[in-house]
């Protein structure tokens, strides 16, 4: 089973309509649903690292996944554009900051190298960085401080949080995301006007996977 969690309540809902417009049914559990005939299961994680971490874990530990892919919105760093989607090869903390020991490295996260490998050569997702911290950006000065310090291709809040609560339960895991803003002043409005769209594009790569993938080889 691929369990398939959406930090925010608003993707989660733009997620399950998406399938639903590819006419697939979904049955609805208190903390999570599954979308009949495939192996996703769809559940909400949370705004933040620490919610987004305590959900997954909970979540890995009652239904036993064979994967999470954390799935939802980003800001694009220099060399993306709206509604590409990427697949995290590292998920990396650039929120970090250890002022005692200013030269520690920061937390960083490998993908499923499998998974992401397959996603990369079936449906042509870019792959790279996403730098993960709690934190709006919003200005292109901040952008490119973020990329310059992880070498990120697109920054969020949740995925480390994710990797972490799977890094801690041996289960495989992948940062997904569609690029909803650019990291600038129109970010704002941007991610409104973009998230229904980039949902269903996700929803799409989720099915290929989901049909493509197989579980054993994780």
């Amino acid at each position: 089973m691929i369990l398939v969690i959406c930090p925010l309540k608003i993707e989660f809902k733009y997620l399950k309509e998406a399938f639903k417009k590819l006419n697939y049914k979904i049955s609805t559990k208190p903390s999570h649903c599954f979308v009949q005939d495939t192996p996703l299961t769809l559940a909400v994680g949370g705004h933040g690292k620490v919610n987004f971490a305590l959900s997954t874990f909970e979540l890995i530990k009652s239904l036993k996944p064979d994967l999470v892919i954390c799935a939802g919105a980003a800001g694009g760093l220099k060399g993306t554009s709206h509604l590409d989607i990427i697949a995290a090869t590292k998920t990396i903390e650039h929120d970090y900051k250890t002022l005692f020991e200013p030269n520690t490295p920061l937390p960083e996260f490998t993908g499923d190298t499998t998974l992401i490998k397959k996603i990369s050569i079936l449906d042509k997702v870019k792959t790279g960085v996403i730098a993960s911290g709690d934190e709006d950006v919003v200005s292109e000065k901040r952008a490119d401080e973020i990329q310059k310090l992880t070498g990120a291709i697109a920054v969020a809040w949740e995925g480390a949080g994710g990797a972490k609560a799977c890094k801690k339960t041996n289960t495989p895991f992948l940062e997904l995301r569609f690029i909803s803003d650019l990291c600038d002043e129109s970010t704002h409005k941007d991610f409104k006007a973009n998230l229904s769209k980039g949902m269903n594009i996700i929803a799409s790569k989720l099915l290929i996977i989901s049909k493509e993938l197989n579980l054993r080889d994780l």
